[in-house]
């Protein structure tokens, strides 16, 4: 059964996450919420992401075995033997979103502040 952690094997994690605005939820719909900074990554952005979450892996030692990064969705197949799955996935978005608002303009609000990327 998936996360589960039997000592000595590791487990594959499958973690997806969106960005910002690009799914809608209950809370949405119920109080009829409009969608702000919707956020898709263009081909230069997804590359970044890739390359920003391959990077901070080797890093952190963080085995990855699969990783998709789409415009609207990432998808990550992680392999640990712990249980620290979301610090992890935290450290991988948190550099991520990191090296794309640096390199990226439209990331940014006419206050120079960057504007959140991942959901």
């Amino acid at each position: 059964m998936a996360g589960i952690i039997k000592e000595g094997i590791e487990q594959g994690y499958h973690i997806v996450w969106a960005t910002t605005g690009t799914r809608v939820s209950e809370r949405i719909i119920l109080y009829k919420i409009k969608p702000q900074n919707v956020v898709w990554l263009d081909e230069n952005m997804r590359r970044c992401v890739y390359e920003a979450i391959k990077e901070k892996a080797l890093q952190n030692q963080i085995k990855i075995f699969s990783l998709n990064v789409l415009p609207d969705h990432v998808h990550l197949l992680i392999l640990s033997q712990d249980n620290s799955i979301s610090d992890k996935v935290r450290i991988l978005k948190g550099y991520s979103s990191y090296k794309i608002g640096k390199s990226n303009e439209y990331t940014k609000h006419g206050n120079g502040r960057t504007i959140k990327i991942w959901a």
